[in-house]
């Protein structure tokens, strides 16, 4: 973990020199190698070039490794994605989007010499569930348990379950249930490779399952295997011939995310364009949804999934960052709206994708008891939360959205400093991580799930 903070402080400080030719986005004309944690080497690249084996400016490694930084790659002309033409029309925002009350002079500016393109801002992941013993340590240290006990969320109690058919094929798609007497005490969903984990006890009490129920079936708990997986056939399975793609986004768009608010949203619609252009045989329906705080100008503005991948996309570009004060807002709030105030396909792969940079009010009447119910009904429905950690977020905000991605078995998704954009970025409680651009990383997560 040292040594990607020893890169990220080396890449920062280039980018502080390069302000002067351009500023931190300036990424053709300035690269920063550093191997084994040795003292970097800057050196100058031609305006445009490709590096080694790339397509359209972007190197062939396109990676930045935790422990070894790749070369900084070209900034502009990416196939990947990068789209410098899309620049943020803050006369279309004040036009189409501001609230009675709500003054101009708040629109964001973008305080970095960075023009907002998407294949910007870099990103890593984190998946508890493929190393659940290192995430019971981490929750049983002093600090993370007080965190448990305040939003009265234990996940400390799971059964890792793999179902196949007959033919040793990933059951995807398929509830799975922990019964204990005729109570239900935990619900996951498999995902595309016929994995479920099974969250129980989230309250801290003491019940265990004596069986497991899928579909119809029901099977009396038997030994794990040595990963302590759990398998069960299913010998009804038959593989949908069409698949349907839900893909939720819900923002933080309070004042807090004007850092990276410009960026992110250009990263998302190139995640959305390339997802709808690479799934054509997948029916892909799309819900674009905004939250700040109460006493703002609105609490949660949602939008309902269409099939219109322009029409969503229209309504994210016209955002702009405002309000909040505080530092928790209404998280609850737009929770509960992604996971219940949406019609979610039944036979769906489900992915929200949260975007935040803060926590939820813990200290208001029915927070905690909101947030452990939705994080419940999500687990049940198989809606997959992906968090997306911004600049701000503290480690207790961390607990809480690797809890909800974890339970819910999706991935912790978090902002590094590697980009040079926006303020500082929490340093998570893992092991070690691979940077890739947020772009990238996204596409590649929702490639996973729908296979």
């Amino acid at each position: 973990m040292k040594q990607g903070r020893r890169f990220a402080g080396v890449l920062l400080a280039v980018c502080m020199m390069a302000a002067v030719t351009g500023g931190c986005g300036a990424k053709d004309e300035v690269s920063a190698v550093i191997a084994d944690g040795k003292s970097s080497e800057t050196m100058a690249a031609a305006a445009g070039a490709d590096g080694a084996g790339s397509e359209g400016g972007r190197p062939g490694a396109e990676t930045y490794f935790h422990t070894e930084a790749a070369a900084v790659p070209d900034s502009m002309g990416s196939e990947g994605g990068r789209t410098g033409a899309e620049v943020f029309s803050y006369a279309e925002a004040e036009a189409a989007d501001r609230s009675p009350g709500e003054n101009a002079a708040c629109l964001p500016t973008v305080r970095q010499e960075t023009q907002p393109q998407s294949g910007t801002l870099t990103a890593g992941e984190w998946k508890d569930n493929a190393d659940f013993d290192y995430f019971k340590d981490v929750l049983n240290h002093n600090d993370w348990y007080s965190y448990m006990e305040t939003w009265k969320l234990f996940p400390t109690s799971r059964y890792a379950v793999q179902v196949t058919n007959e033919n040793q094929e990933a059951a995807k798609n398929q509830r799975v249930d922990l019964i204990d007497g005729q109570r239900i005490i935990g619900s996951a969903v498999t995902d595309s490779e016929g994995m479920a984990y099974v969250y129980y006890n989230l309250d801290h009490g003491n019940r265990e399952a004596d069986r497991i129920r899928v579909g119809t079936e029901e099977y009396v708990i038997e030994e794990k295997d040595k990963n302590g997986t759990l398998h069960l056939v299913l010998d009804s399975y038959k593989e949908p011939e069409e698949k349907t793609l839900d893909l939720l986004f819900m923002v933080d768009t309070t004042g807090s995310m004007s850092d990276e608010l410009e960026f992110l949203k250009l990263e998302l619609q190139d995640v959305i364009r390339r997802v709808t252009e690479e799934y054509e045989g997948i029916r892909i329906r799309l819900s674009v949804n905004f939250y700040r705080d109460r006493e703002d100008a609105y609490v949660v503005r949602d939008f309902p999934f269409t099939e219109d991948i322009d029409e969503a996309l229209s309504k994210l570009r016209v955002q702009y960052s405002d309000g909040g004060g505080d530092y928790p807002e209404a998280v609850d709030e737009a929770f509960e709206n992604a996971v219940k105030g949406h019609e979610w396909s039944e036979d769906s792969v489900k992915l929200l994708f949260f975007v935040l940079d803060a926590p939820p009010h813990s200290d208001r009447k029915g927070t905690v008891d909101l947030m452990g119910s939705t994080l419940d009904a999500a687990a049940k429905s198989g809606i997959r939360i992906l968090p997306v950690a911004s600049s701000g977020v503290d480690t207790e905000t961390e607990y809480l959205l690797r809890t909800m991605a974890a339970v819910s078995g999706g991935t912790y998704i978090f902002l590094t400093d590697d980009s040079g954009v926006g303020n500082s970025h929490l340093e998570p409680t893992i092991g070690d991580y691979e940077v890739e651009y947020l772009n990238d990383l996204m596409v590649r997560l929702i490639t996973w799930y729908c296979k």
